[in-house]
């Protein structure tokens, strides 16, 4: 856990509670338990020293955990710190306000360790993405993983050229319009939303786990497109590039612009999955087009079509009522882990309130406490925080 800690609001009573932890005993580190009786009568909330798992998660399933109790002696003792709070709260925000201010009264402060220069961390990525350019007889393009092939969005596709864009160089820009030029007019569907996939001979596929349907697509992955595309654009221009914009690119990515407002306009919401054919919401009810938020905000000043931004801020409260104040949390980044909630989401949440504020000037979009945000401290590495925009965007 990246705070040892279990919180919950009771809705009727407005009251929060908090129980924090350290991370160990010296029996190891320390279990944190959420279970429910059969008859739904009775939660427990346990924190255990040692923590001893049934079986222990594996990136599919699971499998068989090795931990281990503690063999105690006579006199032997465990020494736990632990903070209890009980307070007063309206909502949901609320809670998750009151537990950024305590989250380290229990384990201190952070000590991060400052190991390896950005440049080098640069170098390396540079490498990497280069590692994974594709050069076949026809096309010539970057994956974005293992396999010769684009995965849009999501793990890269379509987004791991902007870093090779902001190099500045020709060679690059090269390599990233070639991407372009294989990826963008063969990978959307009818409605004008991005296949799963776009294999190296050219030809389409599912990437969801949905192989007989194809056309059913990670809403999030098309937000990605849509956000990082118009971000790449912005790119090339500022760098006094233009030239090398190619107009079926911006034709076809205004056409996912322009999907994303149809989807909205019938459905009400993004869902969590697509039919790239019909434009309709495939499956519903989670925070997975988020990102689009912040592609609709850029694509209104890229494009100059107003509706976009009005759609982008009808999203945005939309989604932070519904899952961030009604839940306290954001779902459906992820085609594997079905509607849990992700970092993802609330990352894209993020950063599409952040593009909202800047094509708008609007400071509405900073002080509403959502999601997760990069809080700079002075003197301090930057710490992932949730707080009012307006109280932490200081430094």
């Amino acid at each position: 856990m990246a705070t040892p800690a279990i919180c919950f609001f009771r809705k009727k009573e407005k009251r929060g509670f908090i129980v924090l932890s350290g991370q160990k005993s010296q029996f190891a580190d320390n279990g944190f338990i959420v279970e429910e009786g059969a008859d739904r009568k009775l939660a427990s909330l346990v924190i255990s020293a040692p923590g001893v798992r049934e079986r222990k998660p594996a990136f599919v399933g699971f499998t068989q955990s090795t931990d281990r109790g503690a063999d105690f002696k006579a006199g032997d003792q465990i020494d736990m710190q632990l903070r209890i709070y009980s307070f007063k709260a309206d909502d949901i925000p609320a809670l998750l306000e009151k537990f950024m201010e305590v989250r380290k009264a229990a384990t201190g402060k952070n000590s991060p360790r400052n190991l390896i220069p950005f440049s080098q961390v640069t170098g390396w990525m540079t490498e990497r993405i280069d590692s994974r350019w594709y050069a076949g007889d026809k096309f010539q393009f970057y994956c974005p993983e293992n396999a010769n092939w684009i995965s849009f969005g999501w793990i890269g596709g379509l987004m791991n050229t902007y870093p090779m864009l902001a190099l500045g160089d020709q060679f690059h820009l090269d390599r990233v319009s070639s991407t372009f030029d294989f990826a963008i007019p063969r990978a959307q569907g009818d409605a004008g939303y991005f296949f799963g996939a776009l294999n190296c001979d050219g030809k389409n596929f599912g990437r969801e786990g949905y192989d007989e349907f194809p056309e059913i697509v990670l809403t999030r992955k098309n937000a990605d497109v849509l956000f990082w595309m118009i971000k790449q654009f912005e790119l090339i221009k500022t760098q006094g590039r233009e030239i090398s914009i190619q107009p079926d690119w911006e034709r076809n990515i205004q056409r996912l612009a322009d999907a994303f407002v149809a989807t909205w306009k019938k459905n009400g919401q993004w869902g969590r999955m697509l039919n790239n054919e019909t434009g309709e919401v495939a499956e519903y009810n989670t925070s997975g087009g988020v990102m689009a938020i912040g592609g609709l905000a850029l694509a209104a000043n890229f494009y100059g079509k107003p509706e976009y931004l009005k759609i982008a801020k009808e999203a945005a409260d939309f989604y932070y009522q519904r899952d961030f104040v009604a839940q306290g949390m954001t779902t459906g980044g992820c085609a594997d882990i079905l509607q849990n909630a992700d970092s993802e989401t609330a990352a894209g949440f993020m950063t599409s309130l952040m593009a909202l504020y800047q094509t708008t000037g609007d400071e509405k979009w900073l002080e509403n406490p959502v999601n997760w945000q990069i809080w700079l401290q002075p003197g301090r590495p930057h710490t992932i925080m949730s707080f009012p925009w307006k109280q932490s965007w200081v430094n």
